[in-house]
């Protein structure tokens, strides 16, 4: 059961750096980096394997790894925002930079959902929800 969610969590991650193109080649910096994300609660690591265009997600890597994440997942989904937290809670051990840059490429993370939308919508209606999306931020 981890196995199949690991595979669909790597499909969702994947699926959704994609919709910015630009992300993909931010991701090479991490070209055969690993990170664990070490979940306090609820109590979980899973393994970030990173390739120049893919994340690898699993429950069990036996290699070294280059930075460890411990965090509760709360704390992680605040770092897709680009905010770090300052909680005792919150700590990296290994390669620092590892998950420096990989809170930069989350930060960064741009996707054009009136592009997208288009695809479905057609170009006019698409630009109107872009507008709509534009004045909510």
């Amino acid at each position: 059961m981890k196995q199949f969610a690991c595979k669909s969590l790597e499909k969702v991650i994947n699926r959704y750096l994609a919709l910015d193109e630009v992300t993909g080649e931010r991701l090479k910096a991490l070209d055969q980096k690993v990170l664990a994300f070490q979940i306090k609660r609820p109590k979980l690591t899973l393994y970030f394997l990173f390739q120049a265009d893919f994340i690898g997600v699993s429950d069990a890597y036996e290699g070294e790894v280059d930075a460890r994440i411990h965090a509760t997942l709360f704390q992680l989904l605040k770092m897709k925002q680009g905010k770090t937290s300052t909680s005792s809670d919150f700590f990296v051990t290994g390669d620092v930079e590892v998950a420096q840059v990989l809170n930069t490429i989350l930060s960064q993370h741009d996707i054009d959902w009136e592009e997208h939308m288009s695809h479905f919508l057609g170009d006019a209606l698409a630009h109107k929800f872009g507008r709509v999306v534009a004045s909510q931020k």
